[in-house]
């Protein structure tokens, strides 16, 4: 007799006395676990199959040990941007052995949820929508759903078109940077003080001590924010030295961001679009991820996360570019000092809601 169960979003055909080695179980060493997500049993000649679940069935489990795989090497790159980071990684798992497998006896699968059907309606008329525009602007008769992602990006433009040459002069550098770093001192009580008694790699690089709110160090942050011979195209944050704890003593991390703005001039500052402005908070928001990492060990501090978190800390920074409170931090012509206007705050925000 065998079945195919899910166990920890993992499908398995497993057999009685089986050992199986599944994602890491929150159960502990030598309990015994049930698994009733069972989609498939067969016995002798009997096949039974769920829809998606057999009402009933179960198979059961005792945990041996917790353990880690073999390490991998995790390379992530974005095209667009220039970013890449290489991660090791080793998988968190769990070895149980099965002990049971039954027919009966467990509680009934709960049915699946069918989808929301406010859905529908707003997905059909985005859809519409676009076809209208692609009509409109290349006299597409037919639109298919391959066309989505061309016209979508098309309709953007039409209908949220920011010249970057009216935004950039409200976007200094070194506004920005201190904007990205008012927002951390606001949500995480750390600052950011300039420092010039460091060893740097190249008179562009800018060092900062960052501090808790009793002075205690956080962190060493570097930023490297323009290109120059040798150095490669993008925007990427790299560790220098991870945090970890050793012996008692909480070893502090040294985090650079590496993008490539435009330099200043002998009479204009370093000014920035928009989607620079996102690319700096983003990469900031890694920084900080490194930055305010709090273990044990450097092969879970700081970015050595799982793969589909490392993202999460820079993603949540990224959204300040569309908040107007943050905007209003650091958003100033770099002439006037005025801050930039309601009309293009609204055109950016409105920019960060569609979905089309």
């Amino acid at each position: 007799m065998y079945a195919i169960v899910e166990i920890a979003g993992q499908q398995f055909k497993v057999e009685k006395d089986q050992k199986v080695f599944v994602h890491r179980l929150q159960t502990e060493e030598g309990k015994k676990v049930t698994f009733d997500n069972v989609l498939l049993l067969a016995d002798g000649g009997k096949v039974t199959v769920g829809a998606p679940a057999i009402d009933g069935a179960q198979v059961g489990a005792k945990v041996l040990k917790h353990l880690k795989g073999d390490k991998v090497i995790v390379f992530k790159k974005k095209r667009r941007k220039g970013y890449r980071v290489k991660n090791g990684h080793r998988q968190s798992l769990t070895e149980i052995q099965i002990e049971s497998i039954a027919a009966s006896g467990a509680k009934k699968a709960a049915p699946a949820k069918a989808a929301a059907p406010k859905a529908k309606p707003a997905a059909k008329k985005e859809f519409n929508q676009l076809a209208a525009f692609a009509k409109e602007l290349d006299g597409i008769e037919q639109f298919e759903k391959w066309d989505s992602a061309y016209y979508s990006e098309k309709l953007k433009q039409k209908l949220f078109n920011l010249d970057d040459e009216i935004l950039k002069p409200y976007f200094k550098l070194e506004n920005v940077l201190n904007g990205a770093f008012t927002i951390a001192e606001k949500l995480f009580g750390i600052t950011f003080n300039e420092v010039f008694d460091i060893d740097k790699y190249h008179s562009d690089v800018q060092t900062f001590e960052v501090l808790d709110e009793n002075k205690n160090l956080v962190a060493i942050f570097y930023t490297d924010f323009f290109p120059r011979k040798g150095k490669r195209n993008g925007a990427w944050m790299t560790s220098f030295k991870p945090q970890y704890t050793k012996e008692g003593i909480n070893e502090r991390p040294h985090v650079s961001n590496v993008c490539n703005f435009t330099p200043p001039t002998t009479t204009k500052p370093s000014l920035l679009t928009f989607n620079e402005v996102t690319t700096l908070f983003h990469e900031f928001g890694h920084g900080l991820h490194g930055m305010l990492a709090n273990t044990t060990y450097p092969s879970l501090s700081g970015t050595s996360v799982f793969w589909d978190f490392v993202e999460l800390p820079s993603q949540v920074m990224e959204n300040w570019c569309y908040e107007p409170e943050a905007l209003a931090l650091f958003a100033k012509h770099y002439e006037t000092g005025e801050i930039i206007p309601q009309e293009y705050v609204e055109k950016i925000k409105e920019l960060s809601l569609i979905h089309i």
